[in-house]
C-alpha cells in the first residue's frame, strides 16, 4: 500500500500540533494581565495543558488499540476545537478548561504521530522522526509572530483560525486515511502485546531522560517570551521573542539531526546536544539584555533540537520495532517534566521575585541529563556483557 499520501499529511498536520503546543506561551502575558496572574500563578496555571496532556497521552495507547492511529489523531485535532473555542470564552475557570482541553489534544496527537511514523519507516527511524520532528518544529517557530501579529493584545483571531484548520485536519483523519491507520496498526499492536520491558532499568533511564529534555523545551517555551518581555528589548522589536529565535534554531538542529543520524550512533549525537544545552542554559540565567536572552535561546534550540526524537529513537533500537506502542510512559513522564519544571521556575521567579533566578531550573535539570545519560551507557555496556 501507498502510504505516501498519509505521510506528507502527518507532516502537515504535525506542523499544526507544533503551533498548539507552543501556543500558551506566546499567550500567557496576555492572560497573566487579563487575569491579574503574578509569576507562581501563571506557572500553575500553565500546568493545565500538561495535566491535560498526561490524560491524552495515558489514553494513546487504549485508543490506538481501540480505533487506530489515526482516528487518534483525529479525535486530538477534535479535542484542539473544542479546546481553543473554550479558551475564548474568558474567565479563570473556562480559560483553564480549555488550555486542559486542547492539552489532552496535543497528549494524543504527539504520541500517535510520532508511534505511527516510527511504525510507517522502520529502517532508519532516528532520521524519520527528526525529520517529523522538524515538521513540528516549524510549527513551533511560526507560533509566535502568528499570534503576535494577527493578535497584538489579543489572541481570538489566531486561536479561531486554528479552530478552522483543526476541524479539516479532524475530517481528514476520520475519513480518508482511517483503513490505512487499521492496517499499520494491527500487527503492531499483536507484537507489542508480547513484549515486555519495564523489568530493564535502561527503559526507566530513557524515560527519566524524556522527563528531564520535555521539561526543559517546556520551561523554555513558557516562560522566554515572558523573559524577553521584561528585558530591555527595544520599542522597534517589541513583536519579537526570544522564542522565535529558540525555534528557528531548534528546527534547524533537527534537520541536521535527520541527516546526522543516518551516519552517526545516537549516543554521539545526544552528548554533542547535551553539551550545547548546558552551556545555553547557563548564559540564558546569566543573561543581562536582550541581546544575551537571544544568543542564549539560539544555543538552546541547538543544542536540545535533536535530544527527544534521538532518546526516543534509542528506544526502539534498544528494545526493537515492537516496543513502540509501549512508549507511552517516554511521553507520560515528559509531561510530567513539563508540569514541574514550568511551575518551578514560576515558583522560584515569585519567591526571588526574579524569573532568572527561576530559569535557574534549567541548569540542574541539564545537569540531570548529562547523569541520566552517563547511566545509560554504563547500564547498556553491563547489558552487552
Amino acid at each position: 500500500m501507498n502510504n505516501l499520501p498519509l505521510k506528507i499529511s502527518l507532516h502537515f498536520s504535525f506542523f499544526i500540533v507544533g503551533i498548539v503546543t507552543v501556543l500558551f506561551g506566546q499567550i500567557m502575558p496576555i492572560l497573566a494581565k487579563t487575569l491579574s496572574l503574578n509569576d507562581e500563578q501563571a506557572g500553575f496555571f500553565a500546568t493545565s495543558q500538561f495535566y491535560g496532556s498526561i490524560i491524552g497521552t495515558v489514553s494513546t495507547a487504549f485508543l490506538i488499540r481501540k480505533i487506530g492511529f489515526v482516528k487518534t489523531l483525529a479525535v486530538g485535532f477534535l479535542l484542539f476545537v473544542i479546546g481553543l473555542s473554550g479558551l475564548n470564552l474568558g474567565g479563570y475557570q473556562m480559560s483553564w478548561v480549555g488550555i486542559c482541553l486542547y492539552g489532552i489534544g496535543f497528549g494524543l496527537a504527539i504520541p500517535s504521530t510520532l508511534m505511527l511514523t516510527a511504525a510507517l519507516n522502520p529502517i532508519k527511524t532516528a532520521s524519520a522522526l527528526n525529520l517529523m520532528s522538524f515538521a513540528w518544529g516549524i510549527g513551533a517557530i511560526v507560533c509566535q509572530p502568528f499570534v503576535s501579529f494577527l493578535g497584538g493584545e489579543s489572541f481570538t483571531i489566531p486561536t479561531l483560525i486554528l479552530v478552522g484548520i483543526s476541524i479539516l485536519f479532524a475530517i481528514i483523519y476520520f475519513f480518508v486515511f482511517a483503513n490505512i491507520s487499521s492496517q499499520s496498526n494491527s500487527s503492531e499492536s499483536e507484537s507489542g502485546a508480547q513484549v515486555s520491558i519495564w523489568r530493564n532499568p535502561i527503559a526507566w533511564v530513557i524515560v527519566a531522560f524524556g522527563l528531564c529534555d520535555v521539561g526543559i523545551e517546556s520551561g523554555i517555551t513558557n516562560w522566554l517570551t515572558t523573559y524577553t518581555m521584561r528585558s530591555n528589548l527595544p520599542p522597534e522589536l517589541k513583536g519579537l521573542s526570544a522564542v522565535f529565535i529558540f525555534f528557528v534554531l531548534f528546527v534547524l538542529g533537527r534537520l541536521a539531526g535527520a541527516i546526522l543520524a543516518r551516519f552517526l550512533p545516537t549516543n554521539k549525537i545526544i552528548w554533542a546536544s547535551l553539551t550545547i544545552t548546558l552551556l545555553g542554559t547557563i548564559l540564558l540565567m546569566l543573561s543581562s539584555g536582550w541581546q544575551t536572552i537571544f544568543f542564549s535561546s539560539a544555543i538552546l534550540g541547538f543544542g536540545l533540537s535533536a535530544v527527544f526524537p534521538t532518546n526516543m529513537a534509542r528506544f526502539t533500537e534498544t528494545f526493537g520495532a515492537a516496543a513502540n506502542e509501549q512508549t507511552v510512559p517516554l511521553f507520560v513522564m515528559g509531561s510530567v517534566g513539563s508540569i514541574t519544571i514550568t511551575w518551578l521556575i514560576g515558583y522560584f521567579s515569585n519567591a526571588y521575585n526574579s524569573l532568572s533566578a527561576g530559569l535557574g531550573v534549567l541548569i540542574g535539570a541539564a545537569v540531570l541529563l548529562i547523569v541520566l545519560q552517563t547511566v545509560f551507557q554504563i547500564q547498556s555496556k553491563k547489558e552487552i556483557q
